[in-house]
């Protein structure tokens, strides 16, 4: 499954990626596009995300899988918050983060 590296491995294409992947890159993609147009990430479509997310995450498997995801969203949040706190970061790229590592 997927195209052939030289060497003889595998390359995953896009036709390969799973719902929980298409469905992040759609949310990071509006988030993108929202950023660049009015510099601003709007809070409803991370909080959706989230939701979405843990929900997904807990259905596919159960309290296990929501924990790996809870974390994933504070790993993404603790990443980005010192640089938010120094200035270099807004406050909704690092909500984004935390959305996107609960995926």
């Amino acid at each position: 499954m997927g195209w052939l590296a030289p060497g003889g491995g595998r390359v995953a294409s896009l036709f390969q990626m799973s719902g929980l992947e298409i469905i992040l890159l759609c949310l990071v993609l509006q988030a993108a596009v929202s950023d660049l147009a009015w510099r601003r990430i709007p809070n409803v479509l991370v909080a959706a995300g989230l939701l979405l997310a843990l929900a997904i995450q807990w259905r596919l498997g159960g309290s296990a899988l929501l924990a790996q995801g809870l974390a994933g969203a504070a790993v993404g949040l603790l990443l980005f918050l010192p640089m938010y706190a120094l200035g270099g970061m807004a406050a909704g790229d690092v909500k984004l983060a935390a959305m996107a590592g609960s995926f």
